[in-house]
């Protein structure tokens, strides 16, 4: 009995099967469509939730043919030859099974609120612009499925200098301790950190050397934020302008829109260590007056010789 009813479900998962990719078949023309792990096919998405994409690449095209899945802001009206430009991190190159089917994770939570379009990108096996889709009778464009995602958004990690009382501070005295407060991590996580001299940021760039003496780590409380608060980074500074740096995802590179930096706050930098006016400005005074009176009595020695 038993091995009689797993050969009737077998067979009718083949027959759903056929089914499925006869309706494919029979509509004949490439569709993208997005679900959430279901497979049933929606326009709505929280920011908590995954995007999958479910497929049919056209009766044309046979099993391994190779596309991409983009997931793109949202536009109104398509243009052959506009550039496809994803948002989720990088498209996804996919191929069909022998249904001429597949269905793909393409954007993994958390999503960020907004209006987008999924796009199967399959002229060429994928040329990275909207397309046309040649070898149809009808008029056929690389498919779209317009989606939205609401939810609050994740918040934007933040990192800043500090005075001993967690009060955001940019400039400190020669030797004076720095500390560091920020918001908006993963709970109870620890990250990368790197203090280091004032640098001209761009995006990839490879995250410069440490300066000596400061700390390599922080970790982040249950509510996401920089813990101890404040943090001690640095014990004595030395004169100088620097930049602090969170590496969020841990690879060694700055990456804008995931990485924490504290940058452009005093001077072009996120701060700097400098001595006050007044320990400069005594020695100077000093020094000035001292050659005012060497200068004087030299002219004084000249006329009396």
């Amino acid at each position: 009995m038993k091995t009689k009813m797993i050969g009737i479900l077998a067979i009718a998962g083949l027959i759903a099967m056929a089914v499925f990719a006869g309706t494919a078949a029979a509509n004949g023309v490439p569709w993208i469509k997005a679900h959430n792990w279901d497979h049933v096919y929606v326009h709505e998405f929280e920011t908590t939730e995954n995007v999958l994409a479910d497929c049919f690449f056209g009766f044309r095209e046979t099993e391994g043919t190779p596309a991409r899945i983009y997931v793109v802001e949202y536009k109104d009206t398509w243009n052959v030859g506009d550039e496809l430009v994803d948002v989720s991190g990088g498209f996804e190159t996919v191929s069909c099974n022998a249904y001429g089917t597949i269905y793909k994770l393409v954007w993994p939570k958390p999503l960020d609120a907004g209006k987008y379009q999924l796009v199967l990108d399959m002229d060429k096996y994928g040329s990275g612009v909207y397309s046309k889709i040649p070898g149809y009778a009808e008029t056929v464009y690389d498919p779209l499925w317009t989606f939205t995602v609401t939810g609050e958004p994740e918040p934007t990690p933040t990192i800043e200098s500090s005075d001993s009382s967690g009060v955001k501070k940019d400039t400190f005295q020669p030797g004076e301790s720095v500390y560091t407060i920020g918001s908006g991590y993963a709970a109870s996580t620890n990250y990368n950190l790197y203090v280091v001299d004032d640098t001209a940021w761009s995006d990839g760039m490879a995250i410069p050397s440490r300066v000596a003496g400061t700390v390599t780590s922080v970790t982040t409380d249950s509510d996401g934020k920089i813990s101890p608060h404040p943090t001690s980074i640095w014990a004595s500074s030395v004169i100088g302008e620097y930049d602090i740096v969170v590496d969020v995802n841990g690879n060694g590179n700055y990456d804008v829109g995931i990485d924490a930096l504290d940058d452009m706050d005093v001077n072009g930098a996120g701060f700097e260590a400098i001595p006050e006016f007044s320990t400069i400005a005594i020695p100077v005074v000093s020094i000035l007056g001292l050659v005012f009176l060497m200068s004087r009595r030299s002219r004084n020695g000249r006329r009396n010789n």
